[in-house]
């Protein structure tokens, strides 16, 4: 999400690119699974008729590094959804190219690697006491 900010900010406010990232931030940090692909809609910030999914891809094609960095955060987050520690080093090693953000996040990821793979061999989770 801050990637996408501070790419919003090199964009004139009036500008289609700026809207399309600006007013439709949800879409980019809902799982690309469950955008909608087929039926359009519209999108009165931009003036069009599309896919949930036409406006993420869209907005992704502005940059390159946005690109990488939305694919290795989704792909990370899907990980962590699965418990799949193969997958999570599979994402991991895919990381390329991304945002200074990520890849804090990515070294902090890296430096307790052995604890995120006990978190994903483990059935129990914390999280009932820590809510």
């Amino acid at each position: 999400n801050q990637t996408r900010v501070q790419l919003m900010k090199r964009f004139n406010p009036k500008s289609r690119e700026y809207r399309l990232l600006k007013y439709y931030w949800r879409l980019y940090l809902k799982d690309y699974d469950s955008l909608e692909k087929r039926k359009p809609q519209w999108f009165a910030h931009l003036k069009d008729r599309m896919t949930q999914e036409q406006l993420v891809v869209a907005g992704l094609n502005l940059d390159q590094q946005f690109r990488q960095t939305y694919q290795a955060a989704h792909a990370l987050v899907k990980s962590f959804q699965k418990r799949d520690y193969r997958s999570f080093e599979a994402a991991l090693g895919n990381a390329e190219n991304v945002s200074p953000q990520l890849m804090t996040n990515i070294k902090s990821f890296i430096k307790n690697r052995q604890l995120i793979k006990n978190m994903t061999t483990g059935r129990l989770s914390n999280g009932p006491v820590e809510g």
